[in-house]
């Protein structure tokens, strides 16, 4: 992966410092690894000013997956990295905040952006219109989903019924969940096999329930299932494209922070920043020209 930014040496700088600091132990499942606080960052003086008073200059509390790459995970030496953790890291600079960032399961990430555990989240959330009940988002990119399948299988038609009576394996919380069970309903009513789903704590696990033949699929992003079919020799990507919309950030409902996010990543927007972090992971297609905090969704 490169992170080779156009703007400003001060933030390359700041991305590969958070990256050496990051842990190399543990996994996505323990809140107490891949701690990786950034250092001082040059703030924009104007951006930095929409930080909450309290929060202002301080260390943020931050909470990222790290097995779904090229949207987070982890380099061979353990650091981590992603679309998602570059564009937090970027976006803090601009704000004068630093962020430790850990790696914890997505189900942990809403809860505790309630709690006040963490100040933000870098999952990369899909926006909800029910999430944004109880939580600020923030967009950074566009996906849909689909399936992997076991490359040696016979592919998935291109239609939601090829999953009837199937095992799909989804990351717990994932909005697919809701709607593999709605599929599932239409599928025993069309007289065909229902849809088991199966829940784990990130897509590496979901991907791992496949090659061992524990699931018959696993529902994945269109921006990371094209990295891992291409990394990963027994999975193939197969199936109808499905629950497309806005992904991002998020941050605790009425902090601030949403708002103070959403203009620094706009900034790296109209800087041409934000291209060069998505396009160095060859992740166009997730691309969108502008950011506000709790945008309106498809639906």
């Amino acid at each position: 992966m490169h992170h080779h930014l156009r703007r400003a040496p001060a933030l390359t700088a700041a991305v590969a410092a958070a990256l050496a600091l990051s842990s190399c132990a543990g996994g996505a499942d323990d809140p107490d690894t891949g701690e990786s606080p950034a250092p001082a960052p040059a703030a924009d003086a104007a951006l930095a000013s929409l930080v909450p008073d309290d929060l202002r200059g301080t260390t943020l509390s931050a909470v990222i997956g790290d097995s779904n790459p090229p949207l987070y995970s982890r380099t061979e030496s353990g650091d981590l990295t992603g679309i998602t953790y570059d564009l937090g890291i970027a976006a803090a600079e601009l704000l004068g905040v630093e962020l430790d960032v850990q790696a914890n399961s997505f189900e942990s990430s809403i809860p505790g952006l309630q709690s006040g555990t963490y100040d933000v989240s870098l999952w990369g959330t899909d926006i909800t219109e029910e999430r944004m009940r109880v939580i600020d988002q923030v967009p950074v990119g566009r996906i849909g989903y689909t399936f992997l399948t076991p490359e040696s299988a016979e592919p998935l038609a291109d239609s939601m019924d090829a999953i009837c009576g199937l095992t799909v394996a989804a990351i717990a919380g994932q909005t697919t969940i809701g709607l593999l069970d709605e599929q599932s309903a239409a599928c025993e009513a069309a007289g065909a096999g229902s849809v088991t789903v199966s829940t784990f704590d990130d897509q590496a696990s979901a991907g791992l329930a496949v090659k061992s033949g524990r699931a018959d699929a696993a529902t994945v992003n269109s921006v990371s299932g094209i990295h891992i079919a291409a990394q990963d020799t027994e999975l193939a990507l197969s199936g109808p494209t499905f629950n497309e919309h806005l992904t991002g950030i998020a941050t605790p409902r009425g902090s601030g922070l949403g708002e103070a996010f959403a203009a620094a990543l706009q900034q790296l927007v109209d800087d041409g920043d934000y291209e060069e972090i998505i396009s160095s992971y060859d992740a166009d297609t997730f691309l969108i020209d502008e950011i506000a905090v709790n945008p309106p969704t498809d639906g």
